[in-house]
């Protein structure tokens, strides 16, 4: 990644959803904005990239939440 603004966001929200349980809800973007003092194009630039990392997961209308894993289960053939 860059050093840009929003790769340093990135690297931060990692931090708390390592720390976060699966399913926790994130910070609304006009916090993040307002935290990290970036432009809300540049929260959502990072919100995109841990979208497609499969770190989180996108409700719209209900916020931004920790994406749970799921464990895969063996096919049934039965």
């Amino acid at each position: 990644m860059n050093n840009d603004s929003s790769s340093r966001i990135v690297s931060r929200v990692k931090e708390w959803i390592a720390g976060a349980a699966p399913g926790a809800k994130l910070p609304s973007t006009r916090q993040l904005v307002a935290e990290y003092q970036a432009s809300p194009v540049t929260v959502q630039k990072a919100l995109r990239t841990l979208t497609v990392q499969g770190l989180i997961e996108s409700r719209p209308g209900v916020g931004t939440f920790v994406r749970a894993y799921r464990t895969a289960r063996p096919s049934d053939y039965g």
